[in-house]
């Protein structure tokens, strides 16, 4: 079991692909959330989840937003940040937080709407990404102020919340710790999980190579296991054969947890050992 790399996992059901995260974060990342940030009716200020969606009759995949971002051709960062779901949630367009910048059904639809133009940035002060003034108006530069925005709010984390860029890695890590540390204390003393996720987002632009810098290409190079989550691991001998017959040789790795989005054994003060109980990490031969 390889312990130098950064990890990031892709779940599919029970099972989930584990990847170098290290080797992708600088060159592929276009955004992250500290929780799910339902990225799927944020892409394009489009509904590719409808049946979380505010509004009836949008386009599951552009509602015009990146194609206007995208007139100058795929490269351009706004139009990739924006089709990757790093800009704002339809579900929070008429929160009154944004003020002047609200937006309606109306405005979202015939194309007028300003959040849907712009990505959802914590922090938009780097000079070359100062296209758009931050939505959120007072850059978010630290955890704490992070939390003091996001929690303990009228409205769901996950709707409201911003996105870092790929150059904000560790303020994004201390965010979902500071989060996830509130959550487990929260949960200790009686508190419920109903609007919490235990799982962060961390979003690339793919397009068949057209300007994605051949991301399928490098997710193949850092894919380092496959892993069953609660399982015994026979699900992934199949994927396994398969991905040997591409010439891959993946290890196929097991692992327990507490249950679906739950924090019973995190100790937020320590490091968590994955070797060990209860998450025991294990190599299927």
């Amino acid at each position: 079991m390889p312990t130098a790399y950064e990890c990031t996992l892709v779940y599919i059901s029970s099972l989930a692909l584990v990847f170098d995260a290290g080797a992708l974060w600088h060159d592929y990342v276009q955004c992250a959330a500290v929780e799910d940030s339902n990225s799927g009716n944020r892409a394009c200020c489009a509904c590719f989840e409808p049946q979380w969606c505010p509004f009836d009759g949008m386009s599951s995949e552009d509602s015009g937003y990146c194609a206007a971002a995208c007139a100058h051709g795929a490269a351009d960062p706004v139009c990739q940040q924006l089709a990757a779901g790093c800009g704002h949630n339809l579900r929070d367009m008429d929160n009154a937080e944004w003020g002047e910048q609200r937006c309606s059904e109306a405005d979202v639809k015939s194309g007028t709407c300003g959040l849907c133009m712009q990505p959802a940035w914590c922090d938009d002060s780097e000079e070359r990404y100062q296209q758009f003034s931050s939505a959120y108006g007072t850059p978010i530069t630290t955890a704490q102020e992070w939390m003091r925005r996001f929690t303990d709010k009228p409205f769901l984390i996950q709707d409201h919340q911003c996105k870092f860029k790929a150059s904000q890695k560790s303020l994004f890590i201390d965010s979902a710790h500071a989060l996830m540390s509130k959550v487990k204390r929260d949960v200790d003393a009686g508190g419920d999980m109903w609007d919490r996720f235990t799982w962060n987002e961390v979003n690339m632009y793919r397009d068949g190579g057209v300007a994605d810098g051949g991301l399928q290409q490098a997710l193949t190079r850092n894919l380092i296991g496959l892993l069953d989550v609660q399982g015994d691991g026979s699900m992934l001998d199949d994927v396994a054969r398969r991905l040997g017959e591409l010439g891959m040789d993946v290890p196929k790795l097991t692992m327990t947890v507490d249950g679906y989005n739950r924090l019973d054994s995190w100790d937020p003060d320590n490091d968590a050992n994955l070797l060990s109980w209860p998450y025991q990490v294990r190599r299927r031969d």
